[in-house]
């Protein structure tokens, strides 16, 4: 009988935290899918960078490229170290990056391919699943990150950056 009762107050402590257990909506499928398209459509204006119609790693290389075009003065195709600390203005990834830590053969400059390594700390960050391209799936991603800070939302706007407006009258606010 003792054994019929644990058997019995143990099914039922399933059941009650089964039921108890609710499966969290995904946040996604609350986004009209007009959205998302319009988040893609900006993503891929925004990072196309080759003109191909599509927002991959492939595109960050030409950005690179023509980054350190900019940056190398000189023409001697490296970057001194003095050339490289401009680069924070041309792309908040390498604040996290030193000379020393990218000029990986150790010849005092920055050569194109050491550059080119660099991955782009804003694109990794909404590639969602790191495969090198922004698809609908990181647009959903970014519809949601602008909506947590605040961007995209009704009702009457906070004082913002003008960048920050410019964004938000990009999104269509939705329910969610």
């Amino acid at each position: 009988m003792s054994m019929s009762r644990t058997l019995l107050s143990l099914v039922m402590g399933c059941l009650i935290v089964s039921a108890c257990a609710k499966k969290e909506p995904n946040p996604i499928e609350a986004i009209p899918t007009k959205v998302i398209d319009r988040a893609l459509v900006r993503l891929v204006a925004q990072w196309d960078y080759n003109k191909d119609g599509a927002a991959t790693c492939e595109d960050i290389s030409v950005l690179r490229h023509r980054q350190f075009g900019k940056l190398d003065k000189d023409g001697n195709r490296g970057l001194s170290e003095k050339e490289y600390r401009s680069v924070n203005f041309e792309d908040k990834s390498f604040v996290f990056h030193e000379f020393s830590a990218l000029d990986i053969d150790a010849s005092n400059m920055i050569t194109l391919s050491e550059f080119v390594g660099v991955s782009h700390s804003e694109f990794r960050g909404l590639d969602q699943n790191d495969d090198c391209i922004l698809d609908r799936n990181d647009a959903a991603y970014s519809v949601l990150a602008a909506r947590a800070r605040g961007l995209g939302r009704k009702g009457p706007a906070k004082k913002q950056e003008n960048s920050r407006r410019q964004k938000a009258e990009e999104l269509e606010p939705f329910e969610g």
